[in-house]
C-alpha cells in the first residue's frame, strides 16, 4: 500500500535508493542518478519535511517511493505540454523506485495510480515527469500507465547531474 512517508522510513529510503542503483549499473539499464550524489538520503528528508514524499510498504518493508509535488524544475518550461494553456497546477513524479526485490509485481503501477489519485484530489491538470531517454524499461512502465511523451531535452538533475537527452511524459487528467 502507498502511504505517506516518516522520519522511520528515512534511512530505508535511502538504502533504497542505492539498492536500485546498484541494480541498474549491474543490468544494463539507463538511469540519470549516481550513487552518492542524487537520491540521497538528504533528497528524501527534504521531501519528508515538505511532506511529500511517500512509500509503497510490503508488511512492513519500504518497497518503493516516490516524491510527489506541484514543483516543476525550470527544465519543463521549454516543452509544450499538453495542459499548457489550463491555469490548473501539475503534480511532478520524482525519484519513483521499486526495491529490485519487488520489481515486476506492479508496486511502480500501483504508485502511478496514487499519483493519479493525488493530482484528482488537489484538482490538477496533469501529472509530469522525466526520465533518461535511454531508460525503456521507465518510459514503457509510464506509456503503460497512460502517459505520452511530450519531448525530450537536456535537464540538470537536482541541479547537480548533467542529463543530455531527457523524455519528458504527461498524463493528462480526465474530469
Amino acid at each position: 500500500m502507498v502511504r505517506k512517508a516518516t522520519s522511520n522510513d528515512i534511512k530505508s529510503i535511502a538504502t533504497l535508493y542505492d539498492r536500485v542503483i546498484d541494480f541498474q549499473a549491474a543490468n544494463g539499464s539507463y538511469m540519470s542518478w549516481i550513487k552518492g550524489v542524487y537520491p540521497t538520503k538528504k533528497t528524501a528528508s527534504d521531501a519528508l519535511s515538505l511532506d511529500t514524499l511517500y512509500v509503497y510498504d510490503s508488511n512492513g518493508k519500504v518497497a518503493g517511493s516516490v516524491i510527489l509535488d506541484c514543483v516543476q524544475p525550470t527544465d519543463y518550461q521549454s516543452l509544450s505540454w499538453s495542459t499548457a494553456d489550463d491555469s490548473r497546477d501539475a503534480v511532478i513524479i520524482h525519484t519513483l523506485c521499486v526495491d529490485p526485490d519487488f520489481m515486476g509485481i506492479g508496486i511502480a503501477t500501483e504508485m502511478l495510480s496514487f499519483a493519479k489519485e493525488l493530482a484528482r484530489s488537489l484538482n490538477c491538470a496533469s501529472i509530469r515527469l522525466a526520465t533518461n531517454s535511454k531508460n525503456l524499461g521507465a518510459i514503457n512502465l509510464y506509456e503503460k500507465n497512460g502517459f505520452s511523451i511530450i519531448g525530450y531535452s537536456t535537464a540538470l538533475l537536482d541541479g547537480k547531474i548533467s542529463c543530455p537527452r531527457q523524455c519528458f511524459m504527461e498524463y493528462v487528467i480526465k474530469d
